[in-house]
């Protein structure tokens, strides 16, 4: 009697591991979707010159350091979308992860844009951070690294 409730003991406790395990993996890759779903969001509302559709998707602390090393929080940063002309891009996800309520996404970004009235055309490596607030996701901070033209 005791080697059967040991072994239906073990089998239930198996079968609670998979089902945890499962839930998690499918609720981060749902995460991980809404990341990604975020990102071409913000990337359309910027290339659209769009600062309350950008602004919905940063938290109020925002931060944001480009690629020449200047710190911007929300206000400046929502402040040069009007000042930026997008012409052509290629943007390519290359990495998300979560981490609980903690979204990281990295980004390569390559175009030609004009900021007022100089255009440029570069690559940028972005890494882009973001918490979920009472299941929200929101940007809290951002990065990018220009690539050098070797």
């Amino acid at each position: 009697m005791k080697r059967v409730l040991y072994f239906m003991a073990t089998v239930m406790a198996v079968f609670f591991v998979h089902t945890v395990a499962t839930f998690s993996q499918n609720q981060q890759a749902g995460a991980k979707e809404e990341l990604l779903r975020l990102e071409n969001e913000w990337n359309e509302a910027y290339n659209r010159q769009d600062k309350e559709g950008v602004g919905r998707i940063l938290r109020d602390d925002y931060l944001f350091i480009d690629a020449d090393a200047y710190v911007l929080k929300k206000r400046d940063y929502l402040g040069t979308i009007s000042r930026v002309k997008v012409k052509s891009e290629n943007l390519k996800y290359t990495d998300v992860r979560v981490y609980r309520d903690t979204g990281i996404v990295h980004s390569i970004w390559s175009g030609t844009y004009s900021f007022e009235g100089k255009e440029t055309t570069e690559t940028i490596r972005y890494t882009d951070i973001f918490i979920r607030e009472n299941g929200k996701w929101l940007a809290v901070a951002s990065q990018g690294t220009r690539v050098s033209k070797s």
